[in-house]
């Protein structure tokens, strides 16, 4: 064989490995980001729902809760939202000698001047009422069967605590707190604790959590009144009367 044609099979050999190992490691950073996004939408979702039960918390009880079992037994256990509920009166509708649907036709401040819809006010049960409020997304979640989106279940609700993907081993940090006088709450789980496993690449996540730290300080230098970019995913703040998630 000819040394030319020796070269040729060992240069052909190399560079098809060496297109084999770019391929793997674009293959290992495609992969990694993938879990790094399922895993940050999973737990958005279920930030969210925390989001929204604190939010009814602190409207029934005027403070936000730092303790999932305070936070969802009272919740899910008790009628304590006192609401005011406008009903019909069906006695002065009968003596009016007309029928509801004759109330519903009518305007409504004159249904409530002759006394056929009433204001009562009275308790009741703070998760329903959030889920009767059609403009509440954050209690509508992705069903991971179907991929449709439905309303969350009473049990998703009782372990909205565990971080997906982890079964019932591990929990969101939750807490809850005054700050200057005004009630903070936040809930969160860091990346350290979250992307672990075989499907993430250890150095991949260092690198990125470096990267996001060296944004971060950029970002303060240039304005120190800025939001850190934090490496954890959450809900609230503890610092400032916030809400909003950092995956939003």
């Amino acid at each position: 064989m000819k040394v030319r044609t020796i070269i040729q099979i060992v240069l052909a050999v190399v560079i098809i490995g060496l297109g084999f190992l770019l391929f793997k490691n674009f293959k290992k950073d495609i992969d990694f980001d993938n879990e790094y996004t399922a895993r940050r939408n999973a737990c958005a979702e279920k930030l969210k729902v925390i989001r929204t039960l604190e939010e009814a918390y602190k409207q029934t009880y005027g403070v936000y809760c730092g303790d999932f079992d305070t936070l969802i037994n009272r919740l899910m256990n008790e009628d304590s939202l006192l609401v005011n509920k406008e009903e019909y009166d069906e006695e002065a509708i009968a003596k009016a000698g007309i029928t509801v649907h004759d109330v519903q036709n009518m305007a409504s401040d004159e249904a409530r001047d002759k006394g056929f819809i009433v204001e009562r006010r009275g308790y009741v049960n703070p998760i329903e009422e959030f889920r009767k409020k059609k403009d509440n997304k954050d209690f509508v979640i992705r069903d991971p069967k179907s991929g449709v989106d439905r309303q969350i279940t009473d049990e998703e609700i009782r372990n909205i605590r565990y971080v997906p993907g982890f079964g019932k081993d591990k929990e969101f940090g939750l807490v809850a707190k005054q700050n200057e006088g005004v009630w903070v709450f936040m809930a969160w789980i860091d990346f350290e604790d979250l992307y672990v496993g075989d499907k993430i690449d250890p150095v991949l996540l260092k690198n990125k959590i470096a990267a996001i730290n060296e944004k971060s300080k950029k970002l303060l230098e240039q304005n120190p009144d800025a939001d850190p970019i934090y490496t954890s995913w959450r809900v609230g703040d503890t610092l400032k009367p916030e809400t909003r998630g950092n995956f939003e």
